[in-house]
């Protein structure tokens, strides 16, 4: 019983981590063909901070079923990227 629980944990976390590693390489191949510099320091960061964001929203969302993880865990990302745009926008100087 304990090992059938511990194994949809398991799997829901992987599927959200799934979903948010394919989340960043959307991200990389949209930047790629807009002729927009990839750091790898950047992307491997972003990748593993991606994957967390990914496999926590997945284990929230486990019960749902594995779709739903996986939806979940891209879904989590994609909000996570939506907000540091807003965040680190440019301020516009008005005169």
């Amino acid at each position: 019983m304990v090992e059938l629980i511990l194994s949809q944990i398991l799997l829901s976390v992987g599927v959200g981590a799934a979903g948010g590693a394919v989340r960043i390489i959307v991200s990389s191949l949209r930047r790629k063909q807009l002729n927009l510099g990839i750091s790898w320091n950047s992307f491997l960061t972003l990748l593993i901070i991606y994957l967390v964001i990914g496999a926590l929203s997945g284990l929230l969302l486990g019960d749902a079923g594995k779709v739903m993880s996986f939806l979940g865990g891209y879904a989590a990302v994609d909000l996570m990227d939506v907000y540091h745009k807003t965040f680190v926008k440019k301020k516009v100087k008005i005169r």
